[in-house]
């Protein structure tokens, strides 16, 4: 059973010989990895405060050097039906009468689709703060689709609540893509990649997981698809929860995994 989304990584922006730090975000944790280019890729600068630490904490505008995920929710399943999972999801009401949140910002204009993203909370409390030039931790978010972008509040500490909800528009499922970026120093600092989600799969009405993964902790949030998107399969005991608690030899007992080592 797969857990989480498949996630794909860039390659052009490695330095000839370093290792880089990449982290497979997963619910309620993540997978740490680190590459490096052997004998190809650009050469190291000399280091200086930016440069220090797991990944690259600067973000160009016009960087594409991050971390895209897709969702696979339902894998191998979806893998036996690629013309559905390809087919553009449709609108199953009309977009100006999909009913939206209470205290939402509606940033989606006259697009014809609309997502929901909730910006929860984010946890970086293993961050090397003194390695970024940080000295009074706060926190702030951003997330795009084409032009609209949305910006939380910037909240003091390592472990900040939001809870800001906004609707953002989408022309296309099929192509168009979320992106977050996590910021700190007053949203002038630029922490880790700028990450890519794709909406093609999301289920029409069903609030979706997504994470941005950020030197020493994440960013929460979740994105619902307003009135379009794939129809929600009927639950049995295998889609419950997590994981499967019952074994085919009767035993009626869970099984887990080794996980030995924790967060750090």
């Amino acid at each position: 059973k797969q857990i989480g989304d498949e996630q794909f990584f860039n390659l052009d922006k490695l330095v000839n010989g370093k290792s880089t730090f990449k982290g497979i975000i997963v619910p309620g944790g993540k997978v740490d990895m680190f590459v490096t280019a052997l004998g190809w890729g650009a050469e190291e600068k000399e280091e200086n405060i930016e440069d220090m630490g797991f990944m690259n904490t600067l973000g160009d505008d016009d960087a594409e050097g991050g971390m895209m995920m897709s969702d696979s929710d339902d894998d191998e399943e979806e893998e036996a039906a690629p013309e559905e999972a390809a087919a553009p999801a449709a609108a199953t009401d009309d977009a100006s009468t999909v009913k939206l949140p209470e205290g939402a910002e509606d940033l989606s204009g006259d697009k014809p689709y609309k997502l929901q993203v909730e910006l929860a909370m984010c946890n970086v409390k293993k961050i090397d703060t003194k390695a970024y030039g940080i000295e009074k931790p706060d926190c702030t978010a951003t997330v795009t689709i084409g032009d609209q972008s949305f910006t939380t509040r910037t909240e003091r500490g390592l472990d900040p609540q939001w809870d800001q909800t906004v609707i953002l528009g989408v022309t296309d499922p099929s192509k168009d893509r979320l992106s977050g970026k996590f910021f700190m120093n007053q949203g002038t600092k630029q922490i880790g990649d700028e990450q890519f989600f794709n909406l093609d799969k999301l289920v029409n009405g069903k609030s979706t997981f997504k994470g941005i993964i950020v030197p020493g902790g994440k960013v929460d949030m979740f994105v619902t698809a307003l009135g379009w998107g794939a129809e929600e399969k009927e639950e049995n005991l295998e889609d419950m929860g997590f994981m499967n608690t019952l074994d085919g030899d009767d035993e009626g007992g869970m099984m887990m995994s080794d996980s030995e080592e924790d967060e750090d």
